[in-house]
């Protein structure tokens, strides 16, 4: 069963991506992160690779390029990949 937890960016920054399980919702700020470890036929057995970022303030999904106008925040690329 999925859940839901909110974390301000400085306690996002303590947390890792691969903490979570699939389908959880993690909201912080204004960015909404959905962990996920399968999709199709593909499984991982880490999150980074089928998880994605939605900025809640426009409904869309980011570009999972870091840093770029329209690109994930480096915190939370970070913490994909933890």
């Amino acid at each position: 069963m999925s859940k839901v937890y909110n974390f301000d960016r400085v306690k996002l920054k303590g947390k890792k991506a691969s903490d979570f399980g699939h389908n959880d919702l993690i909201k912080t700020g204004k960015y909404l992160i959905t962990i996920q470890y399968k999709k199709g036929g593909a499984k991982y057995d880490i999150p980074s690779l089928l998880s994605f970022v939605e900025d809640t303030t426009t409904a869309q999904l980011l570009d999972c390029t870091p840093g770029m106008r329209g690109g994930i925040p480096y915190y939370i690329d970070k913490f994909l990949h933890r």
